[in-house]
């Protein structure tokens, strides 16, 4: 039924695809996302990876301004960053319930790991897109959304698990989304939870 709606598919990169739909009322748009991220990778140092991240969340503003606001825009996927908390400034784009170790830890992040998170709320802040997780308030167990490589189970705490993966949306589709939630007890073969 969706194929009668569908517009156009592009696959943007490895990391990206967009899928455009027709609807009664504004054209949405829902765009899948792999962020990298800034663990070392073969031959590459830290430093590389966050260039090569700052150059993907670059790129990404743009796709996202792309879809500011003309039509319905929601991305969806792993963002590879953990927030932490809301910090002073950041109300516009995140919401009150911020899953992580709150901020005093964020203030305490080293330089990398801070430009690590602030490539994520710069695109957000740039494209007008809001990160629709940190706005319903949850259990830990239907925030977490990746366990680290030996975690299973109990106690879902921030040293254990992540919130990686989000839903974001332009302002003008944020009031459509009603609930964002993992799903810890569905067996997925990933570290990252549905």
């Amino acid at each position: 039924e969706l194929e009668k709606s569908r517009i156009w598919f592009k696959q943007i990169s490895g990391r990206l695809a967009q899928i455009f739909f027709q609807t009664k009322g504004p054209n949405m748009v829902l765009t899948n996302t792999l962020a990298p991220h800034t663990w070392l990778s073969g031959d590459r140092s830290k430093d590389d990876m966050l260039e090569i991240r700052q150059e993907f969340f670059n790129h990404y503003t743009d796709i996202l301004l792309d879809h500011k606001e003309k039509c319905l825009h929601i991305a969806v996927g792993d963002f590879n960053t953990r927030i932490h908390a809301r910090c002073s400034g950041e109300e516009n784009v995140l919401g009150p319930f911020v899953w992580g170790r709150g901020e005093a830890f964020v203030k305490k992040l080293t330089p990398l790991d801070r430009e690590q998170r602030g490539v994520l709320i710069a695109t957000l802040k740039a494209s007008e897109h809001i990160h629709m997780n940190s706005f319903f308030e949850k259990p830990d167990n239907k925030k977490i959304t990746r366990s680290d490589w030996s975690a299973e189970g109990p106690p879902y705490i921030p040293t254990r698990y992540a919130e990686l993966d989000a839903i974001i949306a332009n302002t003008r589709t944020r009031n459509m989304i009603k609930k964002v939630e993992s799903n810890t007890k569905h067996y997925f073969p990933s570290d990252h939870f549905p």
